[in-house]
């Protein structure tokens, strides 16, 4: 019920960043059949992003449940945040029946699993609907432990299947369940030896074999995809790379623990300082920080979880979670995260309840201590969680906390720019939104990448964003020299061909409207150029297909502008400029009959129109035409 309670009002959130594409505007998910499909095919694969496709992401569990949700809410977010909370319920229950498992007394557990509820480190993977994959998997890793508890290894082996299907972090669990087993063996008076036998190594090493085999599969290579990496983050150019890329894993497995134990300040990106080497203490310490507590933390797991299973489970579990995140080249661009953090909690709830029940039976140690860590720890999460409601919140609160990572600034441009071309050409509020926007991809591109890890997309998307605010600011001239500095760079962005042809299109019927037709030729000539670009990188762009159809019509080349105008208002019927673009190329090209019809079905698609008046008129007059 508290965990419930606490993150009741993620509910209201709307989708954000990578919920955008993975869940909103996903066409995937409006198949039945992808159910089926998810299992043949890496996860971002069915975005057809490029931005996306390394990593080697496989979460079939995960995207299945995706399209269950979108299909139960038609495609709105609440399903997706309800699902989370639940699954967050359910997994604070289970780590408190885990904690009675293992011989935890109730008080102790029931401690363990309300700290789990609230804990601080939680607000991120319960407040973002893509991060639904973290609560799934610790659930089904948590059912998988519990099995093996009891003796049930069938039934472990087929969760931690599910699990390792679901999130890629499970990993370190089917580890953990194998290492347990072989600990039992070593020390046969050990008490986690109960019942535990060689079937059980076999059942266990069936889940492993099917994943490996589901998921060479899909990334067609024997190495089922863990040979493919995100970022280097540049160490492939220092003098020792392996050991720099050690150090870096050491280091985040202390900062790691670090944010278990405090929680706070919160932040949604977390860029990684690469001017630091080997050589830095900033870097040099915590890595050595890391590995001795990570030796420690191993050497206590073997000696003293024979006879202390809590504390064996404990250890276990909090190391067993952060061993995939050690591998740093597949956690993308910020290499830590907060939502990493979500399955080793488990592990640290069940250390802190430990310790707390070896506190003395004072007042201070039995209501004091739990109401200072809960009401903490509940407090951090709450408000870490309220930004992620809505993308502006989120990426204003990211460009404060998180300044030096350029996503922070690019993102809030995104959002302003959207706002911003949704006004009337000439206002205020647009202009001064554009301004905003403007100045927000000015602060990214001031960073400096020799300090800061900066991915080649983020710089791309920030030189994007400088031209798209130049453009919504009307000032075409500057907007179109930076697209065209682009396309030397980077010659294969569509959006920068899109930008140019748009600017070009716009000076061409500001050149028309003065009189200066060869100009305007030449113009839109090059405009429809540049529009075909776009669309052989990316095709089926409506947007690019209607503004080439602009172009063409401008040219008075009313045969080929119909059916791209055309494509652009069956993708739409409800969308005025649209159905405007269409009925007046289909008007110039005297096929009256057929512009009345567009503005018919327009009307039909869009009951409530507020032209409809002035529409109406205009069927008239095609109808007497």
């Amino acid at each position: 019920m508290l965990a419930i309670a606490l993150f009741l009002p993620v509910l209201g959130g709307a989708f954000v960043y990578d919920d955008l594409i993975l869940l909103e505007n996903n066409p995937a998910l409006d198949h039945w059949s992808y159910l089926t499909e998810s299992f043949t095919q890496p996860m971002w694969d069915m975005v057809d992003d490029a931005r996306y496709r390394a990593g080697g992401f496989f979460r079939p569990v995960s995207t299945s449940l995706f399209l269950l949700l979108h299909k139960l809410g038609g495609g709105t977010p609440w399903p997706f945040h309800l699902a989370a909370i639940l699954l967050h319920a359910t997994a604070a229950l289970l780590v408190a029946r885990l904690a009675l498992s293992v011989g935890g007394t109730p008080r102790l557990a029931t401690f363990a699993g309300l700290l789990f509820a609230v804990h601080g480190a939680h607000a991120e993977p319960l407040a973002w609907a893509s991060s639904l994959t973290y609560p799934l998997a610790t659930c089904l890793a948590l059912g998988s432990i519990l099995a093996l508890c009891r003796h049930k290894a069938s039934r472990a082996a087929f969760l931690v299947g599910l699990a390792m299907l679901a999130q890629e972090s499970a990993l370190g669990i089917w580890a953990l369940l194998v290492g347990t087993i072989f600990v039992t063996w070593i020390s046969p008076k050990g008490k986690l030896k109960r019942g535990l036998h060689g079937r059980s190594l076999i059942w266990l090493l069936a889940p492993l074999f099917a994943v490996w085999a589901l998921r060479a599969q899909a990334f067609d290579s024997p190495w089922a995809g863990m040979d493919q990496r995100l970022t280097w983050f540049g160490l492939e150019l220092r003098e020792h790379p392996f050991w720099e890329e050690a150090a870096l894993s050491a280091s985040l497995f202390t900062r790691g623990l670090e944010f278990l134990v405090f929680p706070w300040p919160h932040a949604p990106f977390h860029p990684l300082r690469i001017e630091w080497g080997l050589g830095d203490s900033a870097r040099f310490l915590p890595a050595l920080a890391g590995a001795a507590l990570a030796t420690v933390g191993i050497w206590a797991w073997f000696t003293r979880g024979r006879k202390m299973p809590l504390l064996g489970w404990a250890i276990g579990i909090l190391l067993a979670g952060f061993l995939p995140l050690l591998r740093s080249s597949s956690l993308g661009q910020f290499p830590f995260e907060e939502r990493f953090l979500y399955l080793p909690s488990v592990g640290f709830c069940l250390l802190v309840a430990a310790a707390w029940a070896r506190l003395p039976q004072k007042w201070w140690a039995t209501l004091l201590v739990p109401s200072l860590l809960l009401g903490a720890h509940g407090t951090s999460a709450f408000l870490g969680a309220r930004p992620w409601g809505q993308e502006e919140s989120l990426f204003r609160w990211a460009a404060e906390a998180s300044p030096h990572a350029m996503l922070s600034h690019n993102e809030l441009g995104r959002v302003l720019l959207t706002k911003a071309q949704k006004l009337p050409e000439g206002s205020p509020e647009r202009t001064a939104l554009g301004e905003e926007a403007l100045a927000s991809y000015e602060r990214s591109l001031k960073l400096d990448p020799d300090i800061w890890f900066i991915s080649a997309v983020d710089r791309r998307q920030g030189n994007l964003g400088l031209g798209d605010s130049m453009f919504v600011l009307s000032d075409f001239g500057t907007a179109q020299g930076v697209y065209r500095k682009i396309l030397t760079r980077w010659p294969d962005t569509a959006e920068a061909h899109a930008g140019l042809a748009r600017c070009l299109v716009l000076q061409a019927e500001q050149h028309l409207g003065k009189g200066m037709l060869s100009e305007a030729d030449s113009e839109l000539t090059e405009a429809i150029s540049a529009f075909d670009q776009a669309l052989a990188i990316t095709p089926g762009q409506i947007e690019m297909i209607f503004g080439k159809g602009l172009a063409l019509a401008d040219l008075q080349r009313f045969a080929e502008a119909s059916p791209l105008l055309r494509q652009a208002f069956q993708s739409n019927p409800s969308e005025y400029r649209f159905t405007e673009a269409l009925a007046a190329a289909l008007f110039e090209d005297r096929r009256f009959a057929a512009a009345r019809t567009v503005l018919a079905e327009h009307l039909a698609a869009h009951g409530n129109c507020p032209r409809r008046g002035d529409i109406l008129t205009t069927m008239q007059q095609l109808q007497q035409q």
